[in-house]
């Protein structure tokens, strides 16, 4: 009997990041309430001067901390003075990015994960977190026990499908709401569908994204309609980062039911929009599937598109052919579809 191979251990190495940056704020206290104290490494609040922070009184106070390089942080952690916690800090948010527009407050903002609300330290989830999850969700209409905050608690399926799915009764354009407590760059949204028959009710479904409540929320701009998704499946919606505090599906229309089993929203991650464009050329050249790339990707950079990446689903079939006019000149015809990243 031979062993099984075993599977290697996996390490998480976390690292604080902060304490090898450039730390600056609006304002400075005094001489020792410096803006690098907050990254030292220290949390000993007997020697308050030397281990915290602090601004003066300003309007929009702000410490910013410099990375030095582009990263994908997961957390950040911040320890407040536990004389100052919570009532001070209840308007504190946290933003990452690589913007300074606004001394980074444009950046997309991290989301409070610590539950301990006694605690002095407030852990932020500025990575893959869903911020639809247990959010205040609202619909026009409910179809008995399927109500609003079905679509957000966090499950997609289920031995009973009254709980987890929301539904609006039939009506005339239902719409389904979740209010995300604050203004985000929504890069995408995941909308999981029904596992029954009923699938079809979500065809035709408008996701708007912003910050008004106008009609609902269906006045605010749209990031996508959506056609159709399979019954049981998770769709995933690009919204190219469309900035809003509410997420508002809306299907138009009379006699119609809008059931989701789960809506997620996500402000991380890049924002890719594909394309799949089918060629067909006549060339008299010699031209290989590397060489057409390269071309093609010239001829976009030339019309202001350099963020794009150009690969083959299919390599291109190559048929021969030739020319009655002109013996011994032959036309290469190269086709296939492609697809495009942007």
């Amino acid at each position: 009997m031979t062993d099984r191979p075993r599977t290697a251990p996996q390490l998480h190495l976390f690292v604080n990041l902060a304490q090898k940056a450039k730390a600056s704020q609006v304002s400075t206290v005094s001489s020792l309430w410096v803006a690098n104290n907050a990254i030292d490494g220290g949390k000993n609040f007997s020697t308050l001067s030397t281990t915290c922070a602090a601004t003066t009184w300003e309007y929009l106070p702000w410490l910013k901390v410099d990375l030095q390089a582009v990263y994908q942080v997961s957390t950040a952690t911040v320890t407040y003075r536990e004389d100052s916690f919570p009532d001070k800090i209840k308007s504190v948010t946290v933003n990452f990015g690589s913007s300074l527009d606004f001394d980074g407050y444009s950046n997309p903002k991290c989301t409070v994960t610590t539950t301990d609300k006694t605690s002095s330290t407030v852990t932020y989830s500025c990575g893959n977190h869903n911020l639809a999850l247990k959010r205040n969700a609202s619909q026009s209409s409910n179809y008995g026990f399927w109500t609003a905050e079905r679509a957000v608690d966090g499950s997609r399926t289920g031995p009973k499908l009254w709980s987890v799915c929301s539904s609006t009764a039939n009506q005339s354009n239902p719409w389904w709401r979740v209010d995300l407590g604050d203004v985000y760059r929504v890069s995408r949204v995941v909308i999981t569908n029904i596992n029954n028959s009923f699938a079809d009710r979500i065809n035709g479904a408008q996701i708007h994204i912003g910050n008004s409540l106008e009609n609902n929320g269906s006045s605010n701009p749209i990031c996508a309609v959506i056609s159709g998704i399979p019954a049981g499946v998770s769709a995933t919606f690009l919204c190219c980062f469309m900035e809003g505090r509410y997420v508002n599906l809306f299907i138009p229309g009379d006699s119609k039911m809008l059931t989701l089993c789960e809506v997620e929203v996500y402000v991380e991650g890049p924002c890719w929009k594909q394309s799949l464009v089918k060629l067909k050329l006549d060339s008299s050249f010699s031209l290989s599937e590397v060489r057409l790339l390269t071309q093609l990707e010239s001829a976009l950079a030339q019309r202001g598109l350099s963020d794009v990446t150009l690969h083959w689903t299919q390599l291109p079939k190559q048929e021969v052919m030739r020319k009655e006019a002109a013996p011994g000149i032959r036309l290469g015809l190269v086709t296939g579809p492609l697809l495009l990243w942007s």
